[in-house]
């Protein structure tokens, strides 16, 4: 009878320990269950939309409807039970009648439907989305709402900008169109982006005409380089230089017979022609003037050999002179009077592109017991 006992009531406690664990485990996936729905709901109130949804009633079941945070906001709606007749409150009244028609063949048809839709205030404009969800028992009717007025603000800025910009490229490409130079934009591919209509008539140039075509990066903002490249034709300019290369030739076979001392230097400040009589005069050897000495060495030799006047300023004596180059418009002619009483008249003429021609000749009158010097 004992042994009966001992396993009856062993029995029913091996029974409630099963069931304790059984509740325990059922617990603990119920508040699992609880804490993902919490996170889901939390999702849905952050989200930009809100919605509204019910499932469609069966038989004499009372229509429930359930909403997000979110929906609230956006709609501006109170803690009481909300429904489609309280979206339907806060909308203009043509648009009252929109969504009433389109939620009506969403339940009978499931027609789904995407519309927009104004508020009573102007600023608000909501974007409503329509759908049924049948993946449960019941289908479920669900509203999908978002507040689109920023949007449209932000669109109209956009489009504003955009304008502005088409006006821009308009005003420029214009003025593009009026310059004779030809001119054209590419990509950093090479792909030709824009040719102005100089540029669209470069066939009809002539075979023997020359074009020197020059480019400018420009930094795009869409982290592209644009380059715009632009030419000219230089042919009239190269012709003239080819003459004036041709003159000079021919004169510099006059200049050297020249009893006068002669040199040229260039635009730069480089000696690039002297005769004989040039050397002779200034006592400067031939070898060191065929190395093309600048301006400023050439008058550096001539005070070491003390063929120039006596300054003070020996460096400000120097930058005037080299200023003439630049400031030299017609021929001048001045007397150089140096420490050994010699007096050299030299006449300073401007030559081609920047150049300056010296023509120095001595005017000292010697007499009978004077020596040359």
């Amino acid at each position: 009878m004992e042994s009966v006992l001992f396993w009856f009531y062993g029995g029913v406690f091996i029974g409630l320990l099963v069931c304790v664990i059984l509740v325990l485990k059922y617990k603990r996936q119920e508040s699992f269950l609880l804490d993902q729905v919490a996170v889901l709901e939390d999702s849905l109130n952050v989200a930009p939309e809100g919605f509204l949804s019910h499932v469609l009633p069966m038989g004499k079941q009372r229509e429930e409807w359930v909403c997000s945070a979110r929906f609230r906001i956006l709609f501006n709606l109170a803690d009481e039970q909300v429904s489609l007749k309280s979206v339907l409150d806060v909308l203009n009244a043509s648009d009252k009648i929109v969504l009433k028609q389109a939620f009506e063949r969403l339940e009978k048809y499931q027609q789904r439907f995407d519309i927009i839709v104004r508020g009573e205030v102007e600023s608000a404009i909501f974007r409503l989305r329509g759908m049924v969800l049948s993946s449960g028992n019941r289908p479920a009717v669900i509203l999908w709402a978002q507040n689109i007025a920023e949007q449209k603000f932000q669109q109209a800025e956009k489009q504003a900008e955009l304008e502005k910009a088409r006006e821009r490229i308009a005003q420029l490409t214009t003025l593009l169109n009026a310059l004779h130079l030809p001119v054209m934009l590419t990509n950093g591919a090479r792909d030709i982006l824009f040719k102005n209509t100089a540029c669209q008539r470069l066939e009809s140039l002539e075979e023997n005409s020359t074009l020197r075509w020059k480019e400018v990066v420009i930094p795009d903002l869409i982290n592209q380089s644009l380059i715009l490249q632009y030419a000219q034709d230089t042919t009239r300019e190269e012709n003239l230089e080819n003459l004036l290369a041709d003159a000079l030739k021919a004169n510099r076979g006059v200049l050297k017979e020249l009893s006068a001392g002669v040199c040229l230097f260039d635009a730069h400040g480089k000696m690039i022609f002297f005769n004989k009589a040039f050397s002779e005069l200034w006592h400067l050897e031939t070898y060191w003037l065929k190395k093309e000495p600048s301006f400023d060495a050439y008058l550096n030799k001539l005070q070491e050999k003390g063929f120039l006047p006596q300054v003070k300023d020996f460096a400000q004596y120097k930058k005037e002179q080299a200023d003439r180059f630049s400031l030299l418009v017609h021929a001048t002619e001045e007397l150089i009077y140096l420490p050994n009483n010699r007096i050299i008249r030299r006449l300073l003429i401007p030559y081609s592109q920047g150049s300056v021609l010296f023509v120095d000749e001595d005017k000292t009158i010697y007499s009978a017991d004077t020596e040359n010097v």
